[in-house]
């Protein structure tokens, strides 16, 4: 599976398996066939530790027993 997220004209995938990772700048590029991911290392890293945050925090909602 895939995560993503959109900073204003950036979009970052995350993929989980593979912990692969691609951004795009979808205001210069809206077909998404540059992957800069390369080119800004500390921002891809950033973004995949936010979306490790947020997806750890989905799981924990999920699986935490509801009060009745």
């Amino acid at each position: 599976g895939w995560l993503g997220l959109r900073d204003g004209c950036l979009k970052y995938l995350f993929e989980l398996e593979a912990r692969r990772s691609k951004l795009f700048d979808l205001c210069r590029d809206p077909e998404e066939r540059q992957d800069l991911s390369g080119a800004f290392p500390e921002r891809v890293e950033f973004y995949r530790r936010r979306l490790e945050r947020w997806s750890a925090a989905q799981r924990a909602r999920v699986l935490e027993p509801r009060a009745p």
